[in-house]
């Protein structure tokens, strides 16, 4: 792709267009010109049938994207035109299809979705891509179950990947948690079973306005010789080209968009994978007080169930430390800090963002990032992970190594003291305070005497 922008525009002049047009589509759509001629030049291009799948197809790509064709025409012809456009500079990621009659033959149920993406460059290609996408269309209910399963398990491999302290540093804008291809696979579930989705409206728009930013993100460090990985070198200046006065600031809101990326994307895949009735009885959820939305995660912890407090949390809980509700805050925290209460219902009311309103204090910490060698997530994963910590050790003392002695010795009040350490223990990070635990302290004798 460097190689070709080189031959059609200047890298300053690639520098402007992409800041002056304001629209990453518009940067990528002059980006797909620039291939579709370059593989137009040649002699044999009419006669391969080139069909544009990825990134490309999408109107997504950018400069160290990979160029992603399927042929599907003339094979000796299209070995030549690879040959020549490798030779060129350009190195085609490509295949042709197994069986012409059935082109998901062989291929992972993951690369199906992109067949339906895809763009062919001739019209006859265009025909039989056409037919093929009827196809897959047609046998969506069938293909459905191996479709959603594949992209469930490979979110779940990237989640093990990338669940470490070098992503939440320093980002990889493509495969981390919430980034693009998170993005991408929630749309497209979405376009092929969005029948049984009800209300999807806020969760599209959060998707397709993230997927906006990172692709702005994407273009402007291949632009400057980077990868898809924000180093915290490059951190600085691309907040300053964003818009922001700090790169904590940056970094923070960019954090928090990968978090509503990945939840909404989730969402998106989990609705489809169940019951259209399971999934609209759970839309039905109605709740009276404020108390219900907890109660109903701890019945239910699920990403569904998560959903619909988050929808209804304004209408249960000011947006400001109220003094009315904070026993009511108090009771509710106690319980799912608690090392008796499951694991999944204390994250499911982080992840809910019910948290946010038992303790107010902790939605200034959503994306903050600390670069240190203590703090492996950004500071409310942080504080959720040490609550977490603290229900496993209870359950399995082994997990202390040396200091398991210690367990039987810890009475309940000790136990308590910690559970609620765990929470509070870095709640005033982000403030002016330089020292946070001091004044944590405040916040915990205010905070207490409240409850």
């Amino acid at each position: 792709m460097r190689t070709i922008l080189k031959e059609e525009q200047s890298m300053d002049e690639a520098q402007r267009l992409l800041e002056t047009s304001g629209h990453p589509e518009s940067f990528s759509l002059w980006l797909g010109e620039q291939l579709e001629k370059k593989i137009k030049s040649q002699d044999e291009w009419q006669d391969t049938d080139p069909i544009v799948l990825g990134s490309w197809a999408r109107n997504e790509i950018c400069l160290k994207s990979d160029v992603d064709i399927l042929f599907c025409g003339d094979e000796a012809k299209t070995f030549a035109l690879t040959i020549k456009l490798n030779e060129q500079g350009l190195k085609l990621r490509y295949r042709m299809p197994q069986d012409m009659a059935d082109w998901t033959a062989n291929v992972a149920a993951f690369d199906v979705l992109a067949l339906l993406k895809a763009r062919a460059l001739t019209e006859r290609g265009q025909k039989l891509l056409t037919e093929q996408q009827n196809k897959i269309l047609d046998q969506k209910s069938k293909l459905g179950k191996s479709l959603l399963k594949a992209v469930r398990d490979e979110r779940k491999e990237r989640l093990q990947r990338f669940d470490s302290i070098t992503n939440f540093l320093e980002p990889n804008l493509k495969y981390g948690p919430g980034g693009l291809r998170d993005i991408e696979q929630g749309l497209q579930v979405y376009e092929l079973f969005g029948e049984k989705i009800a209300n999807p409206t806020h969760a599209i728009e959060v998707l397709c306005h993230h997927k906006k930013v990172l692709l702005s993100i994407r273009q402007k460090l291949h632009l400057d010789g980077l990868g898809d990985i924000l180093v915290n070198t490059s951190q600085f200046d691309l907040a300053t080209w964003m818009g922001f006065s700090t790169q904590k600031d940056f970094m923070r809101d960019l954090q928090a968009g990968f978090s509503r990326a990945n939840f909404y994307s989730d969402w998106l895949i989990e609705a489809a994978s169940v019951s259209k009735a399971k999934f609209n009885n759970i839309e039905k959820i109605k709740f009276s007080k404020p108390l219900d939305l907890s109660s109903q995660l701890q019945k239910d912890p699920s990403i569904l169930v998560q959903k619909r407090v988050r929808e209804s949390l304004s209408d249960f809980f000011p947006n400001t430390l109220d003094k009315q509700t904070a026993k009511l805050r108090g009771k509710i925290l106690d319980k799912i800090l608690s090392a008796q209460t499951d694991d999944k219902i204390l994250v499911a009311h982080f992840r809910s963002r019910l948290i946010d309103k038992l303790l107010p204090e902790i939605k200034r910490l959503v994306g903050y990032v600390q670069h240190d060698q203590y703090h492996r997530f950004t500071a409310d994963t942080h504080i959720m992970q040490a609550c977490r910590e603290f229900k496993r050790v209870h359950k399995i003392p082994n997990e202390l190594g040396a200091l398991k002695v210690f367990h039987k010795k810890l009475k309940a009040y000790d136990w308590k003291v910690l559970q609620w350490s765990c929470l509070y223990h870095d709640l005033a990070k982000g403030l002016e305070s330089y020292d946070h635990s001091g004044a944590g302290v405040g916040i915990v004798n205010r905070d207490f005497k409240n409850y």
